[in-house]
């Protein structure tokens, strides 16, 4: 028999590649864990309970705030995780410190809270009594307002946001502005600039150029914050929802503050630097002829170098943890 001639494969169809799809736009949940939460605003330059212990040995002069503890703008890391305009720290009543969970381990833990841990945990917030309902604001605790705080009681959500320029001295005990080194602030009464901004303005976007009396290092945090527009100092019906820090704020925080205190350094992070052009090598001149070495220079001598809440409840009032 005459053999059989191998059957002619079909061409194979090229595959079209598959469109890539965009990742999603983020945005806030669905739901909530409760709309009844309290806010206020403060900024006494005092050092934060989840940091009472990183600080190693204990110094009290050293225990303060740095500026980084401030507002930042998401978009200078990165872009949001939730669609948030801002990332802020603050003090938690312990009712959301049980809701956000133990301490994260990243950013301190507070030995004197009696272990209902929330540092360094966060929380999404959303104030329906501002000039921008829609905004979110992810808020990371660093700080406990106690259950004998007004407003922080047994079953009380509260967060007491740090902003610079939103203390009030009528009711801020603790204030070491200007007293303790490293505050950056020249007067308790220089972090006070905003903070009785209802005395002035509607809300707090209108008094906004009042954050220039602050010190540079803190003037685009506390704009930022005002930006939100509080049409009063202690809004109580807050949307809130525990969720998972941003990566890139956690590595923030996480970063401000070491056994020696604050660490020095810009809040915010520093522009990539452009590569330089790699140059081509020089051509290498011809060896001269060769001279005895000349005696070694001394060597050079080494270098040595080494939030207590206050005031009754109020339509316009601000309040505060310490």
């Amino acid at each position: 028999p005459k053999p059989t001639a191998a059957p002619t494969p079909a061409p194979t169809a090229a595959r079209t590649p598959q469109p890539v799809q965009p990742s999603p736009a983020p945005s806030p949940p669905a739901t909530w864990d409760g709309s009844n939460m309290k806010m206020t605003h403060y900024w006494d330059c005092n050092g934060q309970g989840c940091d009472a212990s990183t600080l190693q040995p204990w110094d009290e002069s050293k225990y303060v705030s740095p500026p980084g503890y401030g507002p930042q703008d998401p978009n200078d890391f990165g872009g949001p995780a939730y669609g948030e305009t801002m990332w802020l720290t603050g003090a938690a009543s312990d009712a959301l410190s049980a809701l956000m969970g133990a301490d994260d381990g990243c950013c301190g833990g507070d030995p004197n809270d009696g272990g209902v841990g929330g540092c360094g945990k966060c929380a999404l917030v959303q104030n329906p009594d501002s000039l921008h309902p829609e905004w979110t604001a992810v808020v990371m605790k660093k700080n406990r307002c106690p259950p004998w705080s007004n407003g922080c009681g047994a079953g009380e959500p509260h967060f007491d946001v740090a902003a610079p320029g939103f203390d009030n001295l009528q009711y801020s005990t603790a204030n070491v502005c200007g007293v303790r080194p490293g505050t950056g602030f020249q007067s308790d009464k220089q972090s006070a600039a905003v903070g009785s901004w209802w005395q002035s303005c509607g809300n707090t976007a209108d008094c906004a150029y009042m954050c220039e009396q602050l010190p540079s290092e803190f003037q685009k945090g506390c704009k930022l914050f005002a930006s939100w527009g509080w049409k009063r100092g202690d809004p109580s019906s807050v949307k809130f929802k525990a969720v998972t820090c941003p990566q890139e704020f956690v590595r923030h925080v996480g970063g401000q503050f070491g056994a020696s205190g604050p660490v020095t350094g810009p809040p915010t992070p520093s522009p990539p630097q452009a590569t330089p052009a790699p140059s081509q090598a020089p051509t290498p001149a011809p060896a001269p002829s060769p001279t005895p070495p000349p005696a070694p220079a001394p060597p050079a001598p080494a270098f040595k170098g080494t939030l207590t809440m206050w005031a009754t409840q109020d339509a316009l009032m601000g309040a505060q943890c310490e």
